[in-house]
Order: C-alpha cells, then structure tokens, then sequence
C-alpha cells in the first residue's frame, strides 16, 4: 500500500500581495537597476551613474541590513552603509557609518552629498582584521519606495 501525504490546508499567502508606495521620480535615470521584494517590501537596487549598464553586483549583507534598517525608524530618510571584509577569511559584514533626516530634492543630489561620508568611510583602513570595501547608500523617502544605491566610485561620477 503507497502511504498517502495528506494534503496541505491552504494559508493565506499575503506575501503575494505587496502593497507599495510608487517609484521616485528621478529613478528611472539609471539604466542598471533592478526591483527585488524584500520582506514584502519593494526595493529598487541602482548602480552606477546611469549612462554605464553594468550589472548589478548586491551583497547579502547589504540585503540583510538593509532589511533591519528598513523595519527600524521610519524618520531616517538617508543612510550610508559600508560593507567590510575579514581580511583573512573574506567573510563580510555590513554596517551603518551615517543616518540621518535630510531635505529630499532628487536621488542624485542626495547621493552627491552622502558620497564624502562613503568615500572617507572607505578611506579609512582597516580596522583590525577588518577592512572597508564598498559602500551603499539606502534612501527611505516617505511615501516612495526605499532606494539602495550600491557604491562604486569609478562610475558614481556624474555632473
């Protein structure tokens, strides 16, 4: 005699609906981007300045603190988060380095005035084993959906 499994009951599957606020205006500037579902909230990931198309490199450990951080104090609207590696065994490890509640004009504005912070952040040097090596920025206007700029310096540079 085959066993039987019973059927699963259905549940409901609310983290098929994600109910979002509308994207920035001024994201669509950057041609590399792309949309992921994080915890039922929708998160636009960029890179670059928008006239390169690469691809989109996102680290786990930006995903997993950016996760936190988005659950956690709604009035921080701009954060800047560095990303370090064990120089030993290149583990990695994402960490807050500014917060704040600045005046929202546009995303690229708002990245040119957090971009000093990421840049002395990486200039830094290791701290012990640890060494900075990339930087993000995490944008969390009220009313749009947050946005995670991944930080590379060679193609940040825009007028």
């Amino acid at each position: 005699m085959t066993p039987t499994l019973p059927h699963p009951t259905p549940t409901p599957l609310a983290w098929y609906v994600a109910l979002t606020a509308p994207p920035r205006p001024g994201i669509d500037a950057w041609d590399n981007r792309v949309t992921v579902l994080l915890d039922g909230q929708v998160l636009t990931v960029t890179q670059g300045n928008g006239r390169h198309t690469t691809a989109v490199t996102l680290p786990p450990s930006f995903l997993g603190l950016t996760r936190e951080l988005l659950d956690q104090r709604p009035d921080i609207t701009h954060r800047v988060l560095v990303l370090d590696e064990h120089t030993i065994t290149r583990q990695d490890c994402a960490r807050v380095v500014y917060e704040a509640r600045l005046p929202l004009t546009s995303p690229r504005a708002e990245l040119s005035l957090l971009r000093p912070c990421a840049q002395q952040a990486l200039s830094a040097g290791a701290d012990g084993r640890w060494k900075p090596v990339q930087a993000a920025f995490l944008l969390n206007p009220p009313g749009y959906q947050p946005q995670l700029h991944i930080h590379q310096e060679a193609l940040d540079t825009w007028a």
